[in-house]
C-alpha cells in the first residue's frame, strides 16, 4: 500500500540491534523506539513533503491545462499501471527489506535475483498489455471509444516505465534495508524537479500549439514523462548505492529467485486485491460513464492520495525495526505499534475535519471551476477513508513483520470481493458518489479482521479510544474554528490558519502528548535546527 524510504543522519547512528532490552513498563525501550521512529521519519517525511508539494503544483497545473475528459482518459491509463507495477514489483521490495534488514551480508543476492525478476516480469507485462489493449480497446474502455488509441497509447507508454523503475525500486530497498532512508528520499525531490520542468514544459508547448485548447496529444506527453523521471532516479540511485553502500555483481540463483516469487505471492496478491478495490471504480466509472464522469472522481481522488504518502513513510522507517522485535519483542513490537499508530491518528482526524469543511476551495485551487460540479462532494466523501486506511496501512505490516502475510491476503480477498459486487451494483445507479461511498467503505471492513488477527497474534492491541479521543475533540474545536471564519466571510486560508491554532492548542490543553514523548520532540527539533538536513555518505 505504500511506498519509498529514507536514511537517518550520522548525528543518530544505526544500531542493528534495539539499545536496550525490551522491559515490562516500556521504560527505557519506549524512548528508544521513539527516537528509532523519530529518526528514521523527520528527515524522509520533510523530504517526502517538499516531494509532495511540487507534484501537488504539478498536478494543479496538468488539471488546469487539460480537460476534465482528458483527466479521464489519462486517470484510466494510471489505474492499468497500478496493476502492472503491482505485478513487476510481486512484493519482491518488502521480502528484501525485511531479509536484509536482518543479515546486511546477503544485500547482493537479493538486490541480484529481485532485480532480474522484476525486468523478467515487466517485458512480459508489456507485451500482455499491447496483446490485450490494442485488438480490443472496448474491452476495458465499454462504449466510450473517444480518444481510445491516445488512452492506450499513455497506458503502453506508462508500462514502459516500469523498467527504469524496477532498478529504482531494487536500489531503494537496499537503502531501506539498511535504514539509510535519507537518500530515497532526497532523490525524489530532484526527479520531482525535473518532472516539473520536463513533464509542465512538454504539456504546456502542445498546448500552445494547439492554439491554447486541450489536445489528446497531451495523453502521450503525460504518459513519456514517467519513462524518463524512472530513468534519471535509477540512474542516481544505482551510482549512488555503489559508491556508499553496495557494488553490486548480478548473480541468478533459480531456486533461489523462484522460491522468493512463491514467498512472495501472498504480496503480490495483496497489491492486486488492494488495486482492486482501490481503483476497480475507475473502470466501472469508464465503462459505464463519459470520460468526464471518471476525470470529475479523479480529481477529488488526487487530493486524498497525498496522505499515504505519510503511512508510507512512518511505516516504512519502522518496518525494520518491526521485523527484528517480531522476532524475540513482543512488548517492543506492540510499542512501536501503538507509538506509529497515535502519530497517524494525530495527522489523520484534522485532515478530515479541515476537508469536509474546504472541499470546495480545495478542488477550485487542484483544478478550476470546470471540477466543481462533482467533485467536491466525492471528496467530502473520500477524506472519511483516512483514519481507517491509517490503520490498516500500518497494521498490514505488523503482520509481515510477523511473517504472517497470508492472513492479510485473505484479508484482501474478502474486502476485494465487497468492492467489486458494491461498485458494479451501486455505480450505475448513483455514478460516482457511490464509488466514493464504497471506498470508505471498504477500509472499514477490510479493517475487522486485520484487528482481529493482530490481536491474536500480539495477544492485545493498542486502545483505539485512547488514542484517537484526543485529537478527535480538538479537530472538532478546530473544524467549529473554520465554520466561524467562514461563517464571517473571511478567506479559506485563513480558516485553515485559525484551524490549524486551535487544533494545536487543544492537543497541549488535553495533554495529549507524554513527558517523554515532548522530550523528544525538543531533542528532535534542536539536533534538526543545528544540523539541517545531512546526508549519510
Amino acid at each position: 500500500m505504500n511506498s519509498p524510504l529514507p536514511n537517518p543522519p550520522p548525528i543518530w547512528g544505526r544500531e542493528s540491534q534495539p539499545s536496550h532490552p525490551p522491559t515490562a513498563d516500556g521504560g527505557s525501550d519506549s524512548v528508544s523506539t521513539a527516537r528509532r521512529v523519530a529518526r528514521n521519519s523527520v528527515n524522509p517525511l520533510l523530504a517526502q513533503l517538499l516531494t509532495k508539494a511540487i507534484d501537488t503544483v504539478y498536478g494543479l497545473l496538468v488539471l488546469r491545462l487539460i480537460s476534465d475528459k482528458l483527466n479521464g482518459d489519462y486517470a484510466f491509463a494510471v489505474s492499468i499501471w497500478l496493476y502492472a507495477s503491482a505485478i513487476t514489483n510481486w512484493g519482491l521490495d518488502v521480502l528484501l527489506i525485511r531479509d536484509v534488514a536482518r543479515d546486511k551480508a546477503q544485500a547482493n543476492r537479493y538486490f541480484s535475483n529481485t532485480l532480474l525478476l522484476r525486468l523478467g516480469l515487466s517485458l512480459l507485462t508489456i507485451v500482455l498489455l499491447a496483446l490485450l489493449l490494442i485488438p480490443n480497446p472496448s474491452l476495458l474502455l465499454g462504449t466510450h471509444l473517444e480518444n481510445a488509441g491516445y488512452a492506450i497509447a499513455a497506458t503502453l507508454l506508462l508500462a514502459v516505465s516500469l523498467l527504469p523503475g524496477a532498478l529504482a525500486a531494487a536500489c531503494t530497498a537496499v537503502f531501506q534495508a539498511h535504514e539509510r532512508m535519507t537518500v530515497p528520499a532526497v532523490v525524489t525531490i530532484i526527479t520531482a524537479t525535473v518532472k516539473f520542468v520536463i513533464g509542465l514544459g512538454v504539456l504546456a508547448l502542445v498546448w500552445v500549439e494547439n492554439s491554447y485548447q486541450p489536445t489528446p496529444l497531451m495523453l502521450l506527453a503525460l504518459g513519456a514523462t514517467p519513462v524518463v523521471i524512472n530513468c534519471v532516479t535509477a540512474g542516481i540511485l544505482f551510482v549512488w548505492m555503489r559508491r556508499t553502500m553496495l557494488k553490486p555483481h548480478l548473480e541468478f540463483e533459480r531456486r533461489f529467485a523462484f522460491g522468493l516469487l512463491l514467498l512472495a505471492l501472498p504480496l503480490l496478491l495483496n497489491s492486486l486485491l488492494q488495486n482492486l478495490f482501490f481503483k476497480v471504480d475507475y473502470q466501472i466509472l469508464r465503462a459505464e460513464y463519459k470520460q468526464e464522469v471518471l476525470g470529475r472522481y479523479d480529481a477529488a481522488y488526487k487530493f486524498i492520495n497525498f496522505f499515504p504518502l505519510i503511512t508510507a513513510n512512518l511505516t516504512f522507517a519502522i518496518f525494520p525495526l518491526l521485523s527484528r522485535y517480531a522476532a524475540d519483542a513482543r512488548d517492543g513490537l506492540l510499542r512501536a505499534y501503538t507509538l506509529t499508530l497515535k502519530l497517524l491518528l494525530l495527522i489523520a482526524m484534522p485532515a478530515v475535519a479541515a476537508t469536509l469543511l474546504l472541499s470546495v476551495p480545495i478542488i477550485w485551487l487542484f483544478a478550476g471551476d470546470k471540477f466543481l460540479t462533482d467533485s467536491p462532494g466525492a471528496l467530502q466523501i473520500l477524506i472519511l477513508f483516512l483514519p481507517f486506511s491509517f490503520f490498516n496501512g500500518l497494521t498490514q505490516y505488523v503482520l509481515i513483520a510477523l511473517n504472517r502475510q497470508r492472513l492479510i491476503t485473505v484479508g484482501f480477498v474478502l474486502v476485494a470481493g465487497f468492492n467489486i459486487v458494491a461498485n458494479l451494483i451501486l455505480i450505475p445507479m448513483f455514478s460516482l458518489y457511490a464509488a466514493s461511498w464504497v471506498t470508505v467503505a471498504s477500509e472499514l471492513v477490510l479493517m475487522i479482521p486485520l484487528y482481529i488477527w493482530t490481536r491474536g497474534e500480539l495477544g492485545t492491541m493498542p486502545n483505539l479510544l485512547a488514542l484517537a479521543w484526543r485529537p478527535t475533540l480538538a479537530a472538532a474545536i478546530g473544524a467549529a474554528g473554520i465554520w466561524a471564519t467562514l461563517a464571517l466571510g473571511l478567506p479559506a486560508l485563513l480558516a485553515a490558519v485559525v484551524m490549524a491554532l486551535l487544533y494545536v492548542t487543544m492537543l497541549f490543553a488535553l495533554r495529549t502528548f507524554s513527558a517523554e514523548e515532548l522530550a523528544l520532540a525538543r531533542q528532535v527539533m534542536r539536533r534538526k535546527l543545528g544540523m539541517g538536513l545531512k546526508i549519510e555518505d
